[in-house]
């Protein structure tokens, strides 16, 4: 049974990837656009499709960019499955297998499995 602490401590791990995510994509942005003179304006342009862009609606090398970062998720989350429902749990604390399905099932379908 998940706890209050275990939680918290989930939501720290996330927490830390997603500045992970953020420092990536802030890094990338300077480059782009500050430390380049002129700014990089097609890059700029893409990105603000970007935004406006569903999730399903993007192209498959833009999907990559994000499953790239959804695959680190899983692997803070010590899980590992693959598209033949096959999963492996790298950790030695018993494993709530109702939970993990559910969190299985949520990942597949936001990566289009």
């Amino acid at each position: 049974m998940r706890t209050r602490k275990d939680t918290i401590e989930l939501v720290e791990i996330l927490a830390e990837l997603e500045h992970e995510q953020w420092k990536a994509w802030a890094d990338h942005f300077l480059d782009k656009v500050y430390r380049q003179n002129p700014p990089d304006y097609e890059s700029i342009k893409r990105w603000e499709r970007q935004i406006e862009t569903p999730y399903k609606k993007l192209t498959e090398e833009e999907k990559d960019k994000d499953r790239e970062w959804a695959w680190k998720i899983l692997k803070k989350l010590l899980l590992v499955s693959d598209r033949n429902g096959n999963v492996w749990v790298n950790t030695d604390k018993p494993v709530n297998v109702s939970l993990l399905k559910k969190i299985i099932k949520c990942v597949e379908s936001l990566l289009n499995y």
